[in-house]
């Protein structure tokens, strides 16, 4: 799998996301997604398209969580502004 890296003038507001597994969400974000790590301790994450403040994705982990379900909706959905049409084909290239 290609590690993809998103533009630094990427659009998203700050979300915050409650998650069961720190290291496959951060996985996740970072090498399908593109986004950049710049703060990371024992339970959260700090991420952004450049790698630097302010954070666009807040992971943080919580005890006892479980994995839903494949039959619920789980996030249902975000959106990710990218500059250009070659910025979204590489997204949706890595993600498929």
């Amino acid at each position: 799998m290609n590690r993809i890296t998103l533009p630094g003038n990427t659009s998203i507001s700050g979300i915050k996301l409650k998650v069961p597994d720190l290291e496959r969400s951060l996985t996740f974000y970072s090498t399908q997604i593109g986004f950049q790590v710049f703060e990371k301790k024992d339970n959260y994450a700090l991420l952004s398209a450049s790698g630097t403040p302010p954070y666009q994705i807040f992971l943080e982990e919580f005890q006892g969580g479980e994995p839903v379900s494949r039959m619920t909706a789980g996030l249902y959905h975000i959106a990710v502004k990218v500059p250009n049409r070659k910025e979204l084909a590489a997204v949706l290239t890595n993600l498929a």
